[in-house]
């Protein structure tokens, strides 16, 4: 599993309490990710302190994942889904996006339409709204 703009590490914190073979964690800055998961089996868990989309233009081209975990920052939401989710789509079948409240000026509405125009081998599983939360899983028909 990789953990995108994971913060706090909250998700892989839960995969790694659920069994997960492994787990990686990426965002600028994981001193507080280290620290909620230093309960966990180090061996488990890789720590990449890159910002994203270097990572993935560089080192992070040939990786694949069972399942990545993107938790954007609301200013960044936009940006993931039109840069970053078709290179993630090349390396993983699942894609469980995690959207917080953001303002209306960075608003980017998650549409199945909308998405086919940016890509064709994707389709939405789920959507739910939680208060100002969404959470999307996509697949991959690709791999």
């Amino acid at each position: 599993m990789l953990h995108i703009f994971c913060a706090t590490a909250a998700a892989a914190g839960i995969a790694l309490s659920r069994g997960i073979s492994k787990v990686s964690c990426l965002d600028i800055d994981l001193e507080i990710a280290r620290k909620n998961l230093r309960e966990y089996n180090q061996k488990k868990i890789e720590f990449i302190e890159r910002e994203a989309f270097d990572y993935f233009r560089t080192k992070g081209r040939n990786d694949k994942y069972d399942l990545v975990v993107v938790e954007p920052y609301f200013h960044q939401v936009e940006e993931v889904w039109k840069y970053l989710v078709p290179t993630l789509l090349e390396r993983s079948r699942v894609l469980l996006m995690n959207f917080g409240p953001y303002d209306q000026e960075t608003r980017f509405l998650i549409d199945e339409e909308e998405l086919k125009k940016y890509y064709q081998n994707i389709t939405i599983r789920n959507r739910k709204k939680f208060g100002g939360m969404t959470i999307v899983v996509c697949e991959s028909k690709v791999l």
